[in-house]
Order: C-alpha cells, then structure tokens, then sequence
C-alpha cells in the first residue's frame, strides 16, 4: 500500500553545552536524547525522529505531538552528601531544569537530568511534588557526586519544536520494513555529514532577516526553488545589492511555513582543500553532489565567480564537474555573482552558465534604502536592544553619506555595511560602565563616520563654519608667501564645504601654474593635511614620467591584466588629494582620459573596474609661462596681470575642452628675496632636527647676518625655494659635516653649533671645549660637553634600550601572541554572531563572547600601554639632553614601568588557567635549618595584605577533644597559619616539621603553584633548604584523599644534594631570586613572596622559552587532582 505522509510537529529539550555541542531530549521520549554539533543538531534529531517514529504504533508516534502549554521551571531540590564531614553536611538547593507538561487539572513533569517523569495530581503543588519524590530518587540510587552535579540548572535550555514528516504503511514494522528504514537512515545521515564536511549549513541560522522592496524578487526565486523540478538559479546584481539576504529571506520564509529547507553554503576553496592526490577532489565532489541529491538539498555558492577561475594547479575544472548533474536535474544549485564579472563568465563558462535560471537585482533608490534601514532598525530593537539604536534623522544622515562618500557599491546593503562599522566605531567608545546603548542620531552618525573614513568634521556638518580666513591663515603657515595663490585655494574649499560645487565631478579641480620651486606642492601638501587630517592622504603621480604612449596606459587603463595605477590608488584611498605634478608634460592619450576624469568624475581602467573621483581634489601643476615672464619696464608702466598671463599660457598649451573642466587657474609668483630668507630660515630649522644633530643632543643656531648671507648667495629668480635648499646643502650641511669630523675630539658630546660671519663676535657659552673653524665666508663653533656627562647620557640609553627589548621580546611569546590573535578571532565572531543572533540563546552567546573579549583585551591593552610607555622614555631619553637628576628620574621610571609590566605579563600568561583561587601545599624542611619558618612568615604577610585565609595542619599536632580529629592522623587538626607560625617557634630544638596549607583567595592557586619545588636560601654562611609540594588546586582533602602518598612528608638530606637539582627558587637573601632557566630578579632586602607577580612572570618566561618545558596547565596539577 502506498505510505501516508503524517505532519508531525515534536517538543525537545535543547541544552547548549559548554564545548559548542547541544544536548537534545525528546519530551515524550527521553531515552532517545542525542548530543551533536550545536548547528546540526536539530536537523540530526529531524532525521533520526522521522525514521524511528515509521515503525512505531499509533500510540507511540501519538505521544509525540507538542504540548502547546509545555514550560520549562526550574524546581528547587535540596541535596545533602552524609559521607562529608559534619560541617560540610549542610543541604544544598539546586533548580532541577523540568519541563512541566500540563493535562487538563494535572500535570505530567519531566526531571531532564534523571530521565524520569513525575505525576502531579490535580491540586498539588508542581514545586513540592517533583521535589520531594527527586529527593526519593536520589536517596534511593545513591548517585555518585558526578551526578549529583548533573542536577544543577543548565545554563542555556529551551523548549524547541522540529517539524516531522512520518510516512506511515499498513503492516508497518515488519522486521524487512524496518532494516530498510534503518539502512535509508543511515544513509541519510552519512549525507548529512558529507555535506557538513565542506559546507555550512545555513538552514540552522535563526537570525532575523529584513527585506525590503525585493517582493517579485523573492516570489522569482520561491518559484524556481519550490518547484518538483530541481531548477538551479543564478543571482547577479551589483556589490551589495541583497543577493544573500535574498536567500536567507527564502530560507525563512520556507521556515515560517514548517517546510524548512535543507541549505548548504560552501565555496571551491572548500571543496578542493587538502586534496591533492588524484582523483581526490573529484571523489569529494561526486559525494558532495550525491549527498544534495538524495536529501533534495540546496548548495550555495556566494561567489561563484571564485568557481569560475582559472586554478594554478592546472587539471582542475570545477564548472565542467559540475556540468553533468544540473544538466541532468540532479541537484538545485545557488549562484551568486556580482555584474561586473557575468561577461567574463560567459565567454568562458558559457555553456555552464547555461543551466542557470538568472533572478537580477538592481539597486535600490536612497529612499528605498531609507525604509529598508527603517525595518532593520524596528528589526533590531526587537532582536538585539543592546545594540546602539538609529534615530530617523540618523537613517537619514546615514543614506546621505553613503549616497555621497560609497561609490563602490550598491543600496541598501552599502548603507547597512556602513551602519554597522558606525556602530562599531560607537561601541569601540562606548563606556562599559552604562547598561544602556548609545543611540545614533544626526550628529554621531557624522561623528563617527568622521573617525572612520577620515573626513573632518566641518566638511559632513553644516553647523561647523569653515571661515575662509581661517583656512587662509592655516594653509599659509605652510608656505611662504602667495597669498594670492593660498587665498584662491581657500575659497574653492569653502565651495566645497558649502556643497556649491557641481555634482558628479570631483570636489575640486585646480591648476597650479608658476615657476618652480614656488610652494605649488607643498600647497597641496598642506590642503591634504587641513581636510583629511594627514600630508599622506595626498596621492602624488610624476607626470613627466607618462610620456610615451606605453606609460600612458599603465597609468590610466593597466597593461597586461593589471590594474591602472591611478585607478588602483584611487579605489585604495577615495578620499584625499590627486596630484598631479607637471601634467603639461604628460602624453595626449593623458588628456583624453582627464577629460571623462575631470568631467564625470571617474575611469575605468583595462579590467574593467571604475575608480570614482568624486571624494578627491585633483591639483595639477605646470610650469607653462614662468620662462616667458618678464617685469614690465618703462615709465608709468602697468603692473603684470599674472593671472591673466597664465591663463593666456595654458590656453596655449591646453585644449578648450580641457580648461572648461578646471574649476580655477592658480598663479604663482617667483619669490622675491624676503620669502627666500624666509624659506632659509626654515630650511636651517628642519636642519636643526636631522640625526646627526639630534641624536648628539646638540642644538644649531645661525646669526641673523649669516642667515642673511646664505638667503642673499642661494637666491633664484628663475628656481626659487629648491635652490635655496640646493645652496644650503652645498655651503652650510656639507661644511658641516667636514668640521665636525676634523675638529671634533673622537669621544667628546656635541652640546651646540653657532654659524657666524667672521667678523661677528664670537658668542660666550657654559664651560666647555670650543672649537671654530672658517668655511666659504662662514664661521662654525662647536661646543662639545664634558665626556662624563655623555658617558652617563650612554649607560642611561642602554639601560633604557635594554628594557625596551626585554619587553618587546616578551611580546612575541607565543602566550602573549595567542591573546592577540583570540582577540582578533573573538572580534571576528562578534562580528559575525551579531549579525546573525536573534534568540535569546544566541545573545547569551554574544554576551559571553564580548565578556571573554573584554577579559582578554583588558590584559593586551595594559600590556601594549606599559610598552609604549617604555618607548617614550626611551625617545625622551634620546631627543632631550638630560641633566643627571634628569636622568636619575628616567632611570627609576623606566624601572617603575618595567616592574608593571612584568606583573601584567604574568597575568596574561596565567589568564588562560582556571582553578584560580584555592591551592593546597605542603611546606617541608628538608634540613635541620628551620628554613619553613622564614617562609610561612613572608606568606603571613602576603595573605594578610591580600586577604587570603589560610588553614595549617601541623606535621604531627596532638587534636584536642573539642577539634573531633581523627587521632590516627599524621596531619594535626586546622589552625590558622599565624597560631602554627607560633608553635613553630616556640619550640626549641626539634627535628624537621612539615605544614599542610589550605589556601584560598583571588588568585591564591595560580601563584603558589608557581612556587611549587625547593627553595634553597643562603644568606651569608647560613644555608637552608625547604619543599613546597603542590597537592591539589582545590580549597578542601577528601576524607579518602588523607590517606594519599602524596601527603607523606620528605626526609631531610644536607643542603648540597638539593643544590644538584633544579631548584625552583634559589634565594640570595635580601640580594636576587633565580628561577629555572638562569633567570633572576633583584630582591632590594625584600622576600620573594613580596614580589610574587615579578617573580612568578620571569618563571613564566622561561617555560615560554623552553620547548622541551611542560604544558603550564600539567605544571599546575598536583597529585591530589586525579586521585579518587
């Protein structure tokens, strides 16, 4: 008889491990629970369910059915162990995880730890009735204290349902029937993992989707997915345009009806990984493609155009493998591919791509854009509340910045893309402190956006001025003079600002003309640094090297399947400056493409991919008309029209086209001498601060009269400020350079260099050896400092520079490096979980994520913090001269810091471990020199000043009645460290005792397990040897645990058969420490316990640094932790 298909919907207890996996309890069926991979453990449960259930009877498969009232209560227990010692046998409450199933006036209760099912009558409390008879249950199986733990509340549980589709036969479960379920099960299943081998299952994320104005897309794409027939479907539109959020809209749709699809993502990297034989990936993908077939699955690829390329290795052709089994409706396959690649694909893989069905999405208009953003913003606040909210006028802000500043890429998705790296920016500021999220309205929307793309802030926002002669005066602070010139570059950036200049072109394009030498890049320079905050956001390109033909297309189109060189850097730095200096010496071809540049505002380059303009000022220079300018001469002649006579020059040289295009001609005049002692003047200045000078902490001065001269011998009409620069270089540094290698005495500190004119007089100074010389009509006195000054100024540098390497070294240990890079893996995740989180199960895991980042992040920043502070001393140090005092106080700084460091060191090293807080430790002479005592005095101390309590059993103590202490036990009855302390050293002479230590305290474990091993202190001719053996990291012995061979004390032996070991501590008293690995610290007349952070961190190193070193984690394991 043909089956009958029965829709089933079935409850089951989902509880989120720890280690990722989920745990799955059927309600009407416990003893079927699985636990799987936390992504496909429904699924598997689905499977699984839908194959058993086909041979049950009516009554089984009946029970099955969701109980739409079914809840999840934790119902209080109290546990108690009568094997713990008496003050231990105090009962515990514990919330049982249940889940209550009401019927009618009664009720039926699941305890999910036990697997049982309790009856509560009608009138009977759920609470009291489920607790007294667990009590029962637990009394009666007697469960050992891993069970008992297992009682405890989950941490992460809820109630899910999976939608079931149980076919049913007449005669159903007949023993042939049923092999051939149980062999179409497996199967199954053995598909399921071959498709979960290379692919991600993208059916199991549950995270909310917004879609918006796609509504004939998305009813396309149901139509070919939905259909009998398996269809595949290419999606092609430009760089986020919605293509994926397309699918995943499809997918919940499908889930939204209970016909949740089977959707799997993967990628050709994925399928060819780790297959190099032959025959591999082949075999890989043919059981790929068998897998989608017999579970009706769809595969993804979000890039096909990576599928599509040509592979290195040769012999590999994925689209031709593939071919087969859509042609043949095998398999339903999803494509996604951007516009700019489709061409390409079809001139080579055309008759692949043939199999496709094609669903095209263009992009949307910014007020689509808008309501799109609106229902991801009311999507969000039910979702994700505690993520920064967007106020409409913020939406608004947000589409206008991404219509005007992201050329690259399409609506909506790009103004999502920038939502979310806004909100990162916010959040990366957002103090931790405050339970409530930021919200982005208009103002923070540009604020942000500011920070991360660059732009100053009195450019995005109209209520911030940007006087012009403000401008002005900061541009003229670069250069000297022009004002003309400075002052016409201000006003066209005032035009910016205002938004007045002419859409689809760049924000500005100007042309420098005038001599050189006169300040036309520099100029730029400084407009680069007054808008984008930086002279590296001006992008320079030396047109006279684009001459020829050849050169031309390398710079505009790209030669060879590479990019444009000016298209590469523009889509690398959109918002900036383009310089373009001496462009009239450019090719022709040059100018042809200037035109679409300077007209439409972008290029496309040879492969095909269009680099936008409209971010940048483009400034070209020319030196066209300085030769020909001349005075006017004559009586009562006209001054020079300069504007005019440049403008007449590029007309010239310039089609009309051409200078239509340019928002302004800019004149330069020549310098006159007053701006060229003013350019020497600072040219002498940038001299004071080149290494030579600078790194012997000698100051330079020039006499007004010398500066006068050099200004007056460098002077160009026709080459201006370069040869100034070139006369400097030639009559000032060079001879420089000859005196201070003649006349200098090697060894000696260079404290100060005057440059006079000879008949100047000389000029009085501190103590000091003083040298002169004459050189080209110039006068050089040297000043060198005292040689015992520069030697200290020497050994304070190599003190410094000596910390700075121990911490930078330290800062690639693979310890510290790992934090690193979880954090960046945590960041990745975040990123990721938020986009996709929508239960609540799934905003537990991101707050999980964001506590574990903040953890570690706290440990790199105060790393990296004490570090660049160790640098800066370090740079104070080298570019200060620094008077003894001076550097007496760098030199304790600079210890300060690096003793800070070392303690954080250590606790990023140890922040990985956990039983931090509790340590058991026996503390033995092994000699008959009391050394223990010295000892439990520095931990006293330690435990008082950090509050840590200690027990102490005294080797050998007689119990007293009143302390109910087994007599037969070796180890006396717990006191307090400071009473044992005492008897201690009451007692005169006595052989060698041994303390048992029970500590507990914030970080107690992890910082007296280091200490774990013998001690060996010597302090003059006095020697002593004491053990520290670390038991357990826990803060109590079980009643078994007393009798462990771990807790018999050693035998003393004389001090140098301990000096043949590795000793843990060897202590120079009041002097040094060593730990292993010949590392060491200064003690300055302390304890080591006094400093036990320090002390702990170079231990810590040299395990670091020692490959054949144990696992910290087994370091810090006593023999107490795995006895029973």
């Amino acid at each position: 008889m043909n089956p009958t298909a029965i829709p089933l919907r079935a409850q089951l207890l989902r509880v989120r491990l720890p280690s990722g996996r989920a745990l799955l309890i059927p309600v009407a069926d416990p003893r079927h629970a699985l636990v799987h991979e936390d992504a496909d453990a429904l699924l598997e449960a689905q499977l699984f369910l839908s194959e058993w259930l086909r041979t049950q009877p009516p009554s089984v498969v009946a029970r099955f059915v969701a109980n739409p009232e079914a809840r999840v209560e934790l119902v209080p227990v109290a546990l108690s162990r009568e094997d713990l010692p008496r003050r231990f046998r105090d009962p515990v409450t514990a919330g049982v995880t249940c889940v209550v199933l009401p019927d009618g006036a009664r009720s039926w209760v699941l305890v999910a730890p036990l697997g049982t099912v309790v009856h509560v009558a009608p009138g009977e409390s759920v609470a009291e009735t489920v607790g007294a008879e667990v009590a029962l249950l637990i009394d009666a199986w007697e469960l050992s204290p891993a069970r008992r733990l297992e009682l405890f509340p989950y941490a992460d549980s809820e109630l899910v349902h999976v939608d079931l589709l149980v076919e049913r036969r007449q005669g159903a479960g007949a023993p042939g029937e049923r092999a051939g379920d149980l062999a179409r099960a497996e199967e199954k299943t053995a598909a399921l993992e071959a498709l979960r081998s290379v692919a991600t299952a993208l059916h199991d994320q549950d995270a909310p989707v917004s879609l918006s104005h796609r509504d004939d897309a998305l009813r396309m794409l149901s139509a070919l997915l939905d259909g009998t027939q398996r269809q595949s479907v290419l999606l092609t539109g430009p760089s986020l345009v919605g293509k994926s959020v397309l699918l995943r809209a499809w997918i919940a749709q499908r889930k939204s009806e209970g016909r949740a699809p089977l959707v799997f993502l993967t990628s050709g990297a994925q399928l060819l990984a780790g297959m190099s034989g032959l025959g591999q990936w082949e075999e890989r993908l043919r059981k790929l493609l068998d897998a989608a077939e017999l579970l009706d699955a769809v595969l993804v690829f979000d890039n096909l155009g990576e599928l599509l390329t040509d592979r290195p290795t040769g012999g590999v052709n994925l689209p031709a493998a593939l071919r087969p089994a859509l042609e043949e409706g095998r398999v339903r396959l999803v494509g996604e591919l951007r516009d700019e690649l489709v061409d390409a694909a079809e001139r080579h893989h055309g008759g692949f791509l043939g199999n496709f069905t094609r669903v095209r999405l263009d992009a949307l208009s910014a007020s689509q854009t808008l309501d799109a953003l609106r229902e991801g913003i009311a999507l969000d606040a039910r979702s994700r509340p505690d993520r920064p909210a967007l106020t409409p006028e913020g939406a608004e802000t947000l589409v206008e910045l991404a219509t005007r500043y992201m050329a690259y890429d399409a609506f909506p998705g790009k103004a999502f893309r920038l939502l979310d790296e806004l909100r990162a920016v916010v959040e990366s500021d957002r103090d931790l402190s405050r339970a409530d999220a930021p919200t982005l309205d208009r103002e923070l929307v540009q604020r942000a956006f500011s920070r991360q793309s660059g732009i100053p802030p009195f450019i995005l926002r109209d209520d911030l001025a940007m006087g012009v002669e403000e401008v002005t005066a900061t541009l003229q602070r670069r250069l000297v003079g022009q004002l003309a010139a400075v002052r016409a570059v201000a006003q066209t950036l005032g035009v910016v600002k205002a938004g007045m200049q002419r859409g689809g072109r760049p924000l500005a394009c100007l042309l420098f003309v005038g001599p050189t030498g006169v300040g036309k890049t520099e100029l730029a320079r400084a407009a680069a640094h007054l808008l984008y905050g930086s002279d590296e956001r001006m992008i320079r390109f030396d047109m006279s090297e684009y001459t020829d033909l050849e050169a031309a297309d390398r710079l505009i189109r790209g030669t060879h399947g590479a990019e444009g060189l000016l298209t590469r850097r523009i889509r690398e730095q959109p918002f900036g400056v383009l310089l373009l200096d001496e462009v009239e010496k450019a090719h022709p071809a040059v100018f042809d493409l200037l035109l679409q540049v300077l007209g439409e505002g972008r290029l496309t380059d040879g492969r095909g991919r269009t680099a936008y303009f409209h971010n940048a000022i483009i400034v070209m220079t020319s030196n066209l008309g300085a030769t020909g300018l001349r005075d006017p001469v004559g009586i009562a002649a006209a001054p020079l029209d300069l504007a005019a006579h440049y403008l007449r020059a590029v007309e010239r040289s310039f089609r009309p086209e051409f200078i239509n295009r340019l928002d302004r001609v800019v004149p330069f005049d020549a310098l006159g001498p007053a701006e060229v002692r003013a350019v020497a003047a600072m040219a002498v200045a940038k001299l004071g601060v080149r290494r030579g000078l600078r790194g012997s902490e000698a100051t330079l001065s020039v006499s007004d009269r010398a500066l006068d001269h050099l200004a007056a011998q460098g002077y160009s009409h026709r080459y201006g400020a370069r040869a100034m620069r070139r006369h400097l270089e030639d009559h000032l540094v060079a001879p420089l350079s000859r005196v201070l290698d003649d006349r200098l005495d090697p060894g000696a500190a260079l404290s100060a260099v005057r440059v006079s004119l000879p008949d100047e007089a000389p000029e009085t100074r501190a103590p000091g050896q003083r040298t002169e010389e004459t050189v080209d009509g110039l006068r050089f006195e040297l000043w060198s400092a005292a040689r015992r000054q520069r030697a200290e100024m020497a050994e304070l540098q190599g003190v410094l520079a000596a910390h700075r390497r121990w911490v930078d070294a330290a800062m690639q240990l693979p310890r510290v490096d790992a934090i690193r890079s979880q954090i960046e893996h945590l960041r990745a995740q975040l990123s990721y979980r938020s986009s996709a989180a929508g239960a609540a199960s799934a905003r537990g895991e991101v707050a999980a994520l964001q506590r574990e980042h903040h953890r570690l992040d706290a440990h790199w920043t105060a790393l990296t913090t004490l570090q660049r502070e160790l640098w800066t001393l370090e740079e104070l140090a080298l570019d200060a001269a620094v008077d003894r005092d001076g550097a007496r106080g760098l030199r304790d700084d600079a210890r300060a810091v690096r003793e800070r460091y070392e303690a954080a060191l250590a606790w990023a090293i140890l922040s990985s471990v956990t039983g931090r807080n509790a340590a058991v430790l026996m503390a033995s002479e092994i000699d008959d020199t009391r050394g223990v005592e010295r000892w439990l005095a520095a931990l006293d101390e330690l435990a008082t000043a950090r509050r840590w309590t200690v027990d102490a059993h005294l080797q050998g103590m007689v119990a007293q009645r009143e302390d109910e202490w087994p007599a037969d036990r070796r180890w006396g009855p717990p006191r307090r460290l400071r009473a044992v302390l005492d008897l201690l050293r009451d007692e005169g002479e006595r052989d060698a005792r041994s303390v048992l230590l029970l500590v507990e305290g914030v970080d107690a474990g992890v910082l007296l397990a280091l200490e774990a091993g013998v001690h060996l202190w010597r302090e003059g001719s006095v020697r002593s040897a004491i053990e520290l053996r670390l038991l357990t990291r826990s803060d109590t012995i079980g009643e078994k645990q007393w009798s462990h061979p771990s807790l018999v004390p050693p035998k003393p032996t004389e001090f140098e058969a301990h000096q043949k070991r590795s000793p843990a501590r060897f202590v120079l008293a009041g002097e040094r420490v060593m730990v292993p690995g010949g590392r060491s610290v200064a003690l300055e007349g302390r304890h080591p316990l006094a400093i036990i952070e320090r002390v702990a961190c170079q231990h810590l190193v040299a395990l670091e640094l020692d490959e054949g070193a144990p696992p910290l984690e087994e370091l810090m394991e006593g023999p107490l932790d795995s006895a029973e």
